[in-house]
């Protein structure tokens, strides 16, 4: 790429470059800058960890404006990014209370200090402060809230989104699509960008940014619904969305796995250091270990090796090690039964410490990915569908029952994708198209489109198979 390609931007009063496209939290990183916040009690170093926008380690000031997810921020000409609070300081006296970390366990205070009221007051005063440690914004003045209706809302703009909100388009429905992203695809984003992906889903994408009856709200998270009433945060203002069938493809939340260290920069969930090697074009020619408790890793293995980062070994705690799918690359070494126990380094990852059988080792690398499972991102319908006064009598995501559209409307939120545990793209798809298509039978009445979703998802044997 050109130099007359790349985007200039300020980091702490340094200049930073970045190819366009490129998130903030990833020129950053290619740049060397690893660190990007710190925790609040320990003060330790926090650098990317899950590049999806669903934790606080990558929060920076942009423009002024605080905590702000750098992993979601397309990188601007001119911008103005910079650390917040105590993270850029040379010297903080309470990153000492590191180093006595073990005499100040999780929750000591509420079981000591509790009982000396006066100590109490003290110790909880500062862990306020220094929890808050943000200058706040001048006063603004909040934009109106937008007002939109739809006869359908999906929620998440990965495969399963996309199928259902391009078959209800198809079919003549007023659709909006909110996605977190700007960037549509979800977890197959890099290879629709590669050229990769399958034809309908390319096609989706075409057909919902270019249909008049389809509203795309990316970057965009739907924070509340009630009833048939939902909350859109645009980032700028509220969106506000009335719509009588909804859609959940809001997709899976990766787990980590529990070592020491597994939170010091340079650790990244897989899927996180997925997409910043895919779509960030980072860490290329960097070593990698990656730890998991699952299939997640040899998935996606062989296509971080194929974009240049060097995958050193992938570290399986289970005995029998991966089921019959997963195909790491030949030169990839696999230890099965093994435990990661700690990283080694001090500023950077330089090693992880491994327990096997045989043993303990050390395998050098640069950067560790690790899988622990995957827990479903299906909170938004628990809260929608409770009610009373309790919060615990919530629904969780379902597949779709295919022997119930015919007597009753597509129910609210409906799951589809990896939030009901289909990790297969195309799965995915075919199952967002029969949510699609069961909306518009309810909406715009006929059976023809839903009797060609289920047939289609049915030829996959989806239906009568697993979704693991």
């Amino acid at each position: 790429m050109s130099g007359r390609d790349q985007i200039e931007f300020s980091f702490n009063g340094k200049k930073i470059e970045a190819a366009p496209g490129q998130s903030v939290a990833g020129a950053l990183l290619a740049g060397g800058q690893v660190e990007l916040s710190r925790s609040a009690k320990y003060r330790r170093a926090r650098g990317v960890y899950c590049a999806h926008g669903h934790c606080p380690n990558c929060l920076v000031r942009v423009d002024g404006v605080p905590h702000v997810r750098s992993c979601l921020v397309p990188a601007r000409p001119g911008m103005l990014v910079a650390t917040e609070g105590a993270t850029g300081r040379r010297f903080d006296v309470y990153r000492s209370i590191g180093a006595f970390g073990r005499f100040f366990p999780v929750g000591f205070q509420y079981r000591w200090f509790k009982r000396q009221n006066l100590a109490w007051r003290l110790w909880e005063g500062r862990l306020r402060e220094l929890a808050a440690e943000t200058e706040i914004p001048a006063s603004f003045e909040i934009p109106a809230a937008e007002r939109l209706r739809a006869d359908l809302l999906v929620v998440g703009a990965g495969p399963a989104g996309l199928g259902a909100a391009a078959t209800a388009a198809k079919a003549g429905l007023h659709v909006v699509l909110a996605g977190r992203r700007a960037r549509l695809g979800g977890s197959a984003a890099p290879a629709v960008s590669d050229g990769a992906a399958s034809a309908e889903l390319r096609q989706a994408i075409d057909l919902v940014r270019t249909a008049t009856n389809v509203t795309v709200i990316a970057p965009g998270t739907v924070v509340a619904g009630f009833g048939d009433q939902y909350l859109v945060d645009r980032g700028d203002r509220v969106v506000e969305v009335t719509a009588a069938a909804s859609v959940l493809a809001t997709g899976a939340y990766e787990r980590a796995v529990v070592f020491a260290g597994n939170d010091r920069p340079g650790v990244l969930l897989t899927s996180g250091l997925h997409r910043l090697v895919l779509e960030d074009r980072v860490l290329t020619g960097a070593q990698a270990v990656l730890v998991t408790e699952n299939d997640t890793a040899y998935r996606l293995a062989g296509d971080l090796h194929r974009a240049g980062l060097g995958v050193r070994a992938i570290v399986d705690s289970r005995p029998d090690g991966p089921g019959p799918v997963a195909d790491p690359p030949p030169d990839i070494e696999v230890l099965t039964g093994a435990r990661v126990t700690r990283v080694r380094g001090r500023r950077r990852i330089t090693g992880v410490v491994v327990e096997t059988a045989g043993g303990r080792r050390t395998i050098r690398c640069d950067v560790v990915g690790m899988s622990g499972g995957w827990q479903r991102a299906d909170e938004l319908r628990y809260s929608a569908t409770s009610s009373g006064d309790a919060v615990v009598d919530g629904q969780r995501a379902t597949r779709i029952d295919p022997a119930g559209w015919e007597h009753a409307p597509l129910p609210v939120l409906q799951g589809v994708g990896a939030v009901t545990g289909t990790t297969d793209p195309g799965t995915a798809f075919a199952e967002g198209a029969v949510a699609g298509a069961w909306a518009a039978a309810r909406v715009a009445g006929g059976t023809e489109l839903i009797a060609g979703a289920l047939a289609a998802l049915r030829g996959g044997d989806v239906l009568g198979g697993s979704h693991g």
